[in-house]
């Protein structure tokens, strides 16, 4: 599968699901293209009016906002990760890391909104959603496979034969 590594450890894989190629190319486009033709208007509103504010300049600024995101974005995605072990789950970002042990998990099910996430819910109640899988628009092909993947490997290593719905309404896929 495209975006993750598996390391033999005993009878259960380490799987690593990392972003894709495609993904990590596909940020990195957005962000060039919101970029460099917000950083041109704001020249353009910088030589023609000086000092004063004009459409093109917020046009401009308002762009390398949207450019701001998608970097964020671009590294979550270079850098962001989420391991199965048979000792637990982890998951890392731009600005958090959280790992649990399985032995801790209480479920696994998909939340959110418009773009969904994999969300583990420890058995003291509180949850954290794993950086990848992610479904929005670059990663929606392959969210299904990746959280099978990470539901498959808690229901292996804890000996679970199937997994009830959770209880806000969200299925395995």
């Amino acid at each position: 599968m495209p975006g993750d590594a598996r390391e033999r450890t005993g009878e259960i894989a380490v799987v690593r699901m990392t972003a894709t190629r495609r993904q990590q190319i596909s940020v990195f486009a957005l962000t060039v293209i919101s970029a460099v033709p917000g950083l041109a208007l704001i020249v353009v509103a910088a030589v023609a009016r000086p000092g004063s504010h004009s459409d093109a300049g917020v046009a401009g600024a308002s762009m390398l906002i949207v450019a701001a995101v998608c970097l964020y974005y671009e590294l979550a995605y270079k850098f962001g990760f989420t391991e199965c072990s048979p000792h637990g789950i982890c998951t890392h970002g731009v600005l958090r890391s959280v790992s649990c042990p399985w032995a801790e998990v209480a479920n696994i099910t998909i939340g959110g909104g418009r773009a969904k996430r994999v969300v583990v819910t420890r058995r003291c109640g509180s949850r954290f959603e794993l950086v990848i899988p992610s479904d929005n628009t670059l990663s929606r092909r392959d969210f299904s496979s990746q959280y099978a993947v990470v539901f498959g490997y808690w229901q292996e290593v804890t000996g679970r034969a199937s997994q009830d719905s959770a209880a806000d309404g969200s299925v395995p896929v």
